[in-house]
């Protein structure tokens, strides 16, 4: 019985195991199938990254050329401003060896519009503006001449000596009792003449920018000295000689008719633009501080010269 049981019972057996193997053997393929699938997206994906880094590599090389490139011009550009420096002193150089081996310059050089230099050394120059009474009052006209003489070269600049002279007149018309005895109220026109002789130092920026650039051309500078002043007053009136001077024009220290002395500091700046090589137009303002009680004045002058 039992063999009998085991004959007929095995073909199921059999049965149940050649579809399981079946069923094994499918996942297997099937699992092989994603395996081969996936390598297949690696190798894509390590493809991919081999190009990405071979366009890294290429874009690095190509930065590292750039900044070579850059590099050099850099270098090349101060090689240049270098050698155009060097131009510029050996010109220099040979420009001051030719003025004092011939002397004065020539009109053709002091009338060139466009050189690569400017003179830096003395300069002569008239200027002509407006002022006010030291003594407020009133306002006038000014005519001067100045002469710089150089001292040195400094830094961007020059150091320059000046001496000038300069008239003023002013004037104004004011009632003003005469005395407080005969207390008289008259009209006077008050004009006022100065003569001021001006010495001192200057400092000129003559040197700033690449060599014939436009800012070369304008030249700033600065200036700081003393002055003598001459006061001489001509005023229409009774006073001279006859009565005595209104005491409110005694108290600002008007002169009355006869002329009077100050010295005073004087500080001022101004710009000077070169128009050739040698002729320059400009401004100029001062202010006067005198050394005496009410006593100080501005001034605002147009000016023209020349370097030599």
């Amino acid at each position: 019985m039992r063999i009998f049981v085991t004959i007929l019972l095995a073909p199921g057996w059999a049965t149940i195991a050649v579809g399981e193997s079946d069923q094994i053997q499918q996942q297997m393929a099937e699992m092989r199938a994603q395996i081969q699938f996936m390598q297949s997206q690696m190798e894509a994906q390590n493809a991919s990254m081999q190009k990405m880094q071979s366009r890294i590599y290429s874009q690095t090389s190509v930065i590292e050329n750039l900044h070579s490139r850059l590099e050099m011009k850099g270098e090349l550009h101060k090689e240049v401003r270098q050698l155009h420096k060097d131009v510029y002193e050996q010109r220099s150089a040979v420009e001051e060896i030719r003025q004092q081996q011939h002397g004065n310059q020539t009109l053709e050089d002091a009338m060139t519009l466009h050189p690569e230099t400017y003179h830096r050394g003395n300069s002569f120059f008239v200027k002509a503006g407006i002022t006010n009474d030291p003594f407020q009052n009133g306002t006038g006209w000014l005519l001067g001449g100045v002469m710089d003489l150089k001292l040195a070269d400094l830094g961007a600049g020059s150091l320059l000596g000046e001496i000038g002279l300069t008239y003023s007149r002013s004037k104004e018309n004011k009632d003003v009792v005469t005395s407080d005895v005969l207390g008289q109220l008259v009209n006077q026109e008050l004009r006022l003449n100065t003569i001021s002789i001006d010495i001192g130092f200057k400092y000129r920026l003559d040197n700033l920018g690449e060599p014939g650039s436009w800012l070369r051309r304008f030249q700033p500078y600065a200036r700081l000295g003393f002055a003598i002043q001459v006061f001489i007053s001509d005023s229409d009136s009774i006073i001279a000689g006859q009565v005595p001077q209104a005491q409110e024009l005694e108290n600002r220290n008007v002169p009355a008719g006869q002329g009077n002395l100050y010295t005073a500091l004087s500080v001022g700046g101004g710009l000077e633009f070169m128009v050739t090589r040698s002729i320059f137009i400009g401004f100029d303002y001062s202010h006067y501080e005198l050394f005496t009680e009410h006593g100080y004045s501005d001034t605002f002058s147009i000016t023209t010269g020349l370097r030599y």
